[in-house]
């Protein structure tokens, strides 16, 4: 598995000028990443990151609603419902919410990491 650091992840999201399409990361699984044992801080954030930006590509492909029930929603859901761990909650939690909360609290996301 090709894994990006965080700095590939923050170059990718700044080079797009946000999450969704045009942020590719080839076959890279960020909840596979997330549920090893041992993830580093910089590791967890890079991989939620990465989960994010799948998830707003899910959304851009479809509607909202077919995007929380598509495969990575719903192995989002199994994931943080046997105790995974995210980082940016309220962005994941707006995921599930609705479509502009969604991308209200994903633009929130960016500023804060690429700064922009």
């Amino acid at each position: 598995m090709n894994i990006p650091t965080l700095a590939d992840v923050i170059a990718k999201l700044d080079d797009a000028g946000g999450f969704g399409d045009g942020v590719d990361f080839g076959s890279y699984r960020p909840l596979d990443a997330l549920g090893e044992p041992g993830i580093s801080s910089e590791g967890r954030q890079a991989a939620s990151l990465v989960l994010l930006c799948e998830l707003a590509e899910a959304v851009d492909n479809s509607t909202w609603r077919e995007a929380v029930g598509s495969a990575v929603g719903r192995s989002l859901k199994q994931f943080l419902g046997g105790g995974g761990v995210v980082m940016y909650e309220p962005a994941i939690r707006a995921f599930f919410a609705n479509e502009s909360e969604f991308f209200a609290a994903l633009n929130s996301v960016y500023e804060q990491t690429v700064g922009k």
